[in-house]
């Protein structure tokens, strides 16, 4: 008679055989593990021929196995601990049991070097203009990152439009700013943000600036037959021009000659206006080189 390798007496004084659960097939860990950082353990299922598995137990060394500590017990197929700043290397096993208590064998991981590296600060401060155009290009810098490690290495900036919807990234580098362009009438805001990366890509928190409202105004425009030197004037004289603006909007005009203000008023958009240069007004300008404006 062959028995079972294992033998349990019931409450009612049957013999009940059991086997131990099969070896989880697999034991999976990051390829690169941080000092101060959670590590995630993820393993295969164990199966048992009796139907009774129970559950895992997971055992960290940190002596290439020389000795074990307990991590985690229960049903899931996965855990995550927390590996200690300046540990020097890693490993980890796991093993099913049933609800008899009988173990299967262990998997085993390999024995990871553990990186210790602490990530860079966040940039202390990051500046956007106050007022950014559409259609304009404006310019974002923020201020240097230290690493206690002395190995920073770049900094990534990232954009939001319009005060929802997911960052996207602008640029990544070594520089402390970044230009930008805005689109002409496509937002009506926008937000950046900037964080730190070291050699070993760990980053640092985000420092991120106030929301700036897009100005999408288009500059009204006067247009003028006559540019550059005048020539001589001595009498009163007269100069056409007219003022358009993309949005309609009231435009304020101002007449001058140098600092002479001949008059400010709102002009009618699409219709020809005259600066009127009077004797009387000509009188009034120095004698010498001026500049005609119309602003």
């Amino acid at each position: 008679m062959i028995f079972p390798p294992t033998l349990f007496v019931s409450d009612d004084s049957y013999i009940i055989g059991n086997l131990a659960p099969s070896d989880p097939d697999s034991i999976t860990i990051p390829d690169t593990i941080r000092g101060g950082e959670d590590t995630s353990v993820i393993w295969s299922a164990a199966t048992d021929p009796d139907g009774n598995l129970d559950g895992y137990i997971v055992e960290r060394s940190y002596n290439g196995g020389s000795s074990w500590s307990q991590i985690y017990q229960g049903r899931s197929t996965s855990t995550t601990t927390t590996i200690p700043f300046g540990t020097q290397t890693v490993m980890f096993r796991v093993c099913a049991y049933d609800t008899y208590g009988e173990k299967s064998g262990w998997r085993t991981s390999a024995n990871k070097t553990v990186v210790n590296n602490r990530a860079p600060a966040a940039p202390p401060s990051i500046s956007v203009p106050l007022s950014p155009a559409g259609g304009d290009k404006l310019t974002i810098t923020w201020t240097a990152s230290t690493d206690a490690d002395g190995n920073l290495e770049g900094y990534e900036l990232e954009r939001q439009w319009d005060g929802a919807g997911a960052f996207t990234q602008i640029y990544k580098g070594a520089g402390l700013s970044y230009q930008d362009s805005i689109p002409k009438g496509e937002h009506t805001s926008v937000v950046y943000r900037v964080r730190a990366y070291d050699s070993f890509a760990s980053y640092s928190s985000y420092t991120t600036s106030p929301s700036r409202t897009i100005d999408n105004n288009t500059a009204p425009v006067i247009s003028c037959d006559l540019s550059g030197d005048l020539g001589e004037k001595s009498e009163g004289f007269t100069i056409p021009y007219t003022v358009s603006d993309a949005e309609q909007q009231e435009v304020s005009v101002t007449e001058r000659v140098g600092d002479l203000v001949k008059r400010t008023y709102t002009a009618t958009l699409g219709e020809q206006a005259t600066f009127e240069i009077t004797d009387e007004y000509f009188q009034k300008i120095l004698n010498g080189a001026q500049t005609v404006q119309i602003v």
